[in-house]
């Protein structure tokens, strides 16, 4: 009141009251009459214990979520994850600062038949003293990754000459195989080495990963093993796409030559249909079924992502379009988008376009966007959504676990609906890292007064898991494949 008094300002303050157990936000605010003058101050307080409650419960869960993503359980290593960002961090300052960095790809030789004669504890006895070795032996400041089995990256940045990096390499290879004992087994570890250095041998990090695997896998097949290579053309590339293939998708989308696959999407607690999820599919002519995998970062290599998205959109608008018109029950369908449509400046536009051209209800629609393509421009994306979201248009956060998630974005951003990656439903039977974070996954979204789907479950057991711990939706090959318009007509949709 003091502070009201003489400033003539809004003050608060929070008391924690020990007795109670209780914490308390007090606000202080002047009241003027209508000429300005001060005529005494409200004083208003709330008991805020819950709330603060909450929130330290979500960070707690969200500090559980990003230790259990981003770093290897085994090792405590940063992950792959945490490797692609920190490699693309990398390259953007190295090409500020005219500067060279290396990445080396290790691999443990015959690290199976450890595991398989002597034990998988004894092989992840190893992987735990390897990464031990590594962090003693690699320059602090540096990074030592764990990607998955028995294979480790080594990123350096400023790198002043490449004899410096294989000598490095070198000390690794020697370091690595001194003797080690684990449960009464006396092992002599050996490892094979790959170097790729940037920007002599790859453009992006892409290219930087696949050359250093490349290398790496010439020191293991050509070599036998125990040896260092640096990555040389000779010894062959992990194949680009090649110009044919561009041209033929190009074709393929310009003359409607895809098509579009729909994956029903339930309710678990009853089972009912809630939605679909639209998947666009590629039948070469001469190739045959060309994977998403494959086609889809072609499409967003070559540019041509932003009509393959043009595409696909028009082409759900244009179904639902026709199933309503034909008087069937029509269910919300999710379409995937890709971060580079998000950077194009007219993606809200195009969606309007085709909500208008079709009379659609927008409701109907519902975009997946990865929560890296939002946390790639925050202040952008808060933009682009929220005029999504004014168009009616339904969003949610796709992957999610796998990139760099934040609650502040997720509190802030208009999200209605989570999903959880398939590669964390996959293993939970048998993975407790797997089934902790789905768990931590569906509490934070029920916090947050989020929906959670799960995709990619194909046993009852994953089912029965994800009924237990709340998980509100589900798809999978347990329930449906992704299937054809007429297929979906006839076995889910129905006149209404």
């Amino acid at each position: 009141m003091h502070t009201v008094l003489k400033t003539g300002k809004h003050a608060s303050i929070i008391e924690h009251i020990d007795s109670k157990n209780k914490i308390y936000e007090i606000q202080a605010a002047p009241y003027f009459d209508e000429s300005g003058n001060m005529l005494g101050v409200i004083e208003s307080f709330r008991d805020i214990t819950k709330r603060l409650e909450v929130e330290n419960s979500l960070i707690e869960q969200e500090r559980k979520i990003y230790d259990l993503t981003h770093y290897d359980n085994l090792t405590g290593l940063p992950n792959r994850s945490v490797l692609l960002d920190r490699v693309n961090q990398a390259i953007y300052h190295a090409l500020i600062k005219n500067t060279h960095l290396a990445l080396i790809s290790l691999t443990l030789d015959r690290f199976k038949k450890i595991n398989e004669t002597l034990g998988h504890h004894v092989g992840d006895c190893l992987l735990q003293e390897v990464a031990q070795r590594l962090n003693t032996l690699v320059p602090q400041g540096q990074t030592v990754a764990k990607d998955s089995g028995s294979q480790f990256f080594i990123l350096l940045e400023e790198v002043p000459q490449q004899e410096d990096v294989v000598d490095l390499a070198d000390v690794v290879l020697k370091g690595i195989k001194q003797s080690f004992h684990a449960n009464g087994h006396e092992l002599i570890p050996s490892c094979s080495l790959g170097i790729a250095f940037y920007p002599e041998q790859a453009e992006n990090s892409t290219e930087l990963l696949a050359r250093a695997d490349v290398a790496m896998r010439t020191s293991k097949d050509d070599m036998g093993g125990g040896a260092v290579t640096v990555y040389d053309p000779k010894y062959g590339e992990i194949a680009p796409q090649s110009l044919r293939m561009e041209a033929d998708l190009k074709h393929a989308i310009e003359n409607d030559k895809l098509h579009i696959h729909y994956q029903p999407q339930f309710n678990l607690e009853n089972d009912v249909l809630v939605g679909f999820e639209a998947l666009v599919r590629w039948n070469h002519p001469a190739e045959g079924p060309v994977s998403p995998g494959e086609f889809i970062p072609l499409a967003e290599e070559t540019g041509l992502i932003h009509s393959l998205g043009r595409w696909v959109l028009r082409q759900v608008c244009q179904q639902i379009h026709s199933w309503e018109q034909a008087g069937i029950s029509v269910v919300p369908v999710a379409v995937n988008v890709s971060s580079l449509q998000m950077k194009k400046n007219n993606f809200v536009h195009i969606l309007e376009e085709c909500l208008n051209e079709f009379q659609i209800t927008a409701q109907l629609i519902e975009l997946e966007i990865t929560e890296s393509a939002v946390m790639d421009r925050l202040e952008k994306s808060m933009e682009l959504l929220s005029a999504i979201r004014g168009l009616g248009v339904k969003l949610a956060i796709d992957d999610f676990g796998t990139g760099y998630s934040s609650l502040s974005y997720l509190k802030s951003f208009p999200f209605s609906k989570l999903k959880i990656d398939r590669s964390f439903v996959m293993d939970l039977e048998n993975d407790e890292n797997d089934a902790a974070i789905i768990t931590a996954i569906i509490s934070m979204a029920k916090s947050l007064g989020l929906k959670t789907i799960a995709e990619g479950v194909e046993t009852e057991l994953q089912k029965q898991f994800l009924i237990k711990h709340g998980c509100d939706e589900v798809q999978g090959f347990l329930m449906s494949r992704p299937l054809p318009v007429e297929a979906i007509e006839t076995n889910y949709l129905s006149s209404k």
